[in-house]
C-alpha cells in the first residue's frame, strides 16, 4: 500500500495508520484514502512516514463519503423541498406511498392473465409462479405496482426469468426492462439464471470497484454480458456498442441511481419502463427516491420481490427501525405469495413454515432425514475482535475439514457467516488447504438464492452444516 503524505481534507470517514520501526514504538497517523484501485490504494496522512516503516493496521473511522446515488438522492429531497419536483403528485407514487380508498384484496388473483400457464425450459411453473408472472404481465393499471412475496426456494429468480422472457415475445418495439437488486450476488443469480435458461440478450453492469481484483470470479458465466463502470462511455454512440442492441439490463439499485448511467445513455437506449426489484425486502424507502424522482415519467412498471421474513432493510442494525416496500399494507395484501420450496429437505422446510410462514409454506424435495440439518460443537472456539467485526479460528478450522470431506466427496457447497472478517478468515484457510475458495464463502446478507448444501458458520460456539 503506497503512502503518499499530504495534509488530509475534510471527509465523513478517516484511516488511522499504525505504524512503527524496529527500534520505535507503535505510532498512530490519520489520513485518507484518495486512490483506489482493486485491492491497491494510495492514502495521504499528516505524518511523514519513513520508508522503513512497517505498517501494523489501518482502521477506518467514521462514516464513508457519500456514494453518487446517496448524492442524487439528496438532491431530489432537495428539489421536493423546494418544490421544484412534485414528487408526490406524480401516478406511480402515489400508488406506492398511498393506500386507494377502497381496494378489496385479490390474493393471487391477477387481472387479465389470470389463467395463463406459464412455461420455462419446458417445465410448467406452479399456480403462485403462474399467477406472479401474470400479474407482471399485465397491463391493468391496477397492476402497475405490484408486490411477490417469495420465501427461500421459492423459485424468485425463475418467475423474474419467465417474466422477462414473455415480456420480450410481446410485441412492442424499443421495451426496456430494468432488473436491479440491493446486491451485486443477488444481481449476478439473476444474470446466471437468465443464462441457464438460454437467454443472452442482456448486459449486467457492475462498478469497477466491486469487480476488479476482489469479485472477478463471480461473473465467469457472463463474463461477455458484463459491462464494468470504467468502460461506461461518454457519448450514446460509445454506449450503444457496448450494449449491442440489448433491451434488458441489470444492475445494483445504487447503480441505477448513479448520474454516470444516465448522462453515459443507458437509460435514454434501455428505456426505465419495467423495472423488477430482487431483494425488496433489504432495500429502505428512501432508496427509491433516485429511481421515482428521475424515471417516474417513464416507468410503466414497477414490481418488487422479495421476502421480509429474511433480511431487514440495509443499515437497520444502525439506524433502527427502517421501512422496506413490505411495510406499505395495501400493497402487501394484494401481494403474490410463492407458496411452494423446493431448496430445504422436507424435516427443514415444514420447520421454516411452521415457525415463520404460519403453515402456508408447501415443500417439494426428495430428503426427508432429520440429519440434513447437523448441529457440531465447536466448545473450543473463541470470538476474537477484528476492528469492527469479529473471527473465530476453531470455527473456521473446523469448516475446513467438513469442507475437505465434501470436495473428496464430489458435493457442491457454501460457507456463510454472520462477518465480513470471518469470511476473509475461511477464505484464506480454504486456499491453504488447496481447497476450492473463490466464490464459496459469503455474508449471511450477501448470500442470495443458492441452492447448495451450506456450512453455517454461526461463530457462539456452534456450526451447522446440511
Amino acid at each position: 500500500m503506497p503512502l503518499l503524505v499530504h495534509p488530509p481534507t475534510n471527509v465523513f470517514q478517516v484511516l488511522q495508520v499504525q505504524y512503527g520501526t524496529k527500534n520505535s514504538s507503535v505510532k498512530t497517523a490519520e489520513g485518507r484514502a484518495i486512490r483506489v484501485s482493486g485491492k491497491s490504494a494510495s492514502i495521504t496522512l499528516n505524518a511523514s512516514v519513513a520508508s522503513t516503516a512497517k505498517i501494523f493496521g489501518v482502521v477506518t473511522v467514521g462514516r464513508e463519503d457519500p456514494t453518487a446515488a446517496e448524492k442524487m438522492r439528496e438532491a431530489i429531497v432537495l428539489e421536493v423541498l423546494q418544490r421544484k419536483l412534485s414528487f408526490f403528485e406524480q401516478n406511480i407514487v402515489r400508488k406506492i406511498f398511498e393506500r386507494p380508498p377502497s381496494k378489496r384484496a385479490r390474493r393471487h388473483k391477477p387481472s387479465n392473465r389470470s389463467q395463463a400457464e406459464v412455461y420455462l425450459e419446458g417445465r410448467r411453473l406452479n399456480d403462485t409462479q403462474a399467477a406472479a408472472v401474470n400479474r407482471i404481465m399485465s397491463a391493468s393499471p391496477d397492476d402497475q405496482v405490484c408486490l411477490v412475496h417469495g420465501p427461500p426456494g421459492t423459485g424468485k429468480t425463475t418467475v423474474i426469468a419467465a417474466s422477462v422472457i414473455e415480456l420480450m415475445n410481446l410485441p412492442k418495439k424499443n421495451r426496456g426492462i430494468w432488473l436491479v437488486a440491493q446486491s451485486n450476488v443477488a444481481v449476478k443469480n439473476i444474470a446466471e439464471k437468465l443464462a441457464r435458461v438460454d437467454f443472452l440478450d442482456f448486459k449486467v453492469l457492475v462498478s469497477k470497484d466491486f469487480h476488479f481484483e476482489w469479485h472477478e470470479h463471480l461473473y465467469e458465466q457472463i463474463e461477455h454480458n458484463v459491462i464494468r463502470s470504467d468502460e461506461f462511455s461518454e457519448d450514446i454512440v460509445g454506449t450503444e456498442r457496448l450494449l449491442l442492441g440489448s433491451k434488458v439490463v441489470l444492475c445494483t439499485l445504487s447503480m441505477l441511481s448513479a448520474p454516470r448511467v444516465i448522462t453515459a445513455g443507458f437509460t435514454r437506449l434501455v428505456p426505465v419502463e419495467t423495472v423488477i426489484v430482487d431483494e425488496a425486502s433489504q432495500i429502505e424507502l428512501g432508496d427509491y427516491l433516485p429511481l421515482l424522482g428521475r424515471f417516474s415519467h417513464s416507468l410503466e412498471k414497477l414490481v418488487f420481490i422479495g421476502d421480509d421474513k429474511q433480511l431487514a432493510p440495509f443499515g437497520q442494525d444502525d439506524l433502527g427501525e427502517l421501512s422496506s416496500i413490505f411495510e406499505m399494507q395495501h400493497l402487501r395484501q394484494d401481494a403474490i405469495f410463492l407458496d411452494t420450496q423446493y431448496r430445504m429437505p422436507i424435516p427443514i422446510g415444514e420447520f421454516i413454515s411452521r415457525h415463520v410462514y404460519g403453515n402456508n409454506l408447501k415443500t417439494s424435495h426428495d430428503e426427508m432425514d432429520r440429519r440434513s440439518c447437523i448441529l457440531i460443537d465447536v466448545s473450543h472456539g473463541k470470538e476474537t475482535k477484528s476492528s469492527n467485526s469479529w473471527t473465530n479460528d476453531a470455527e473456521a478450522t473446523a469448516i475446513v475439514v467438513v469442507a475437505r470431506k465434501f470436495h473428496a466427496e464430489g458435493k457442491t457447497y457454501r460457507v456463510i457467516t454472520p462477518y465480513d472478517a470471518q469470511r476473509n478468515v475461511l477464505e484464506r484457510k480454504l486456499k491453504a488447504a488447496n481447497l476450492p475458495w473463490e466464490n464459496k464463502c459469503f455474508n449471511v446478507d450477501s448470500f442470495q438464492g443458492e441452492n447448495q448444501t451450506v456450512l453455517l458458520g454461526r461463530q457462539v460456539d456452534t456450526s451447522s452444516l446440511r
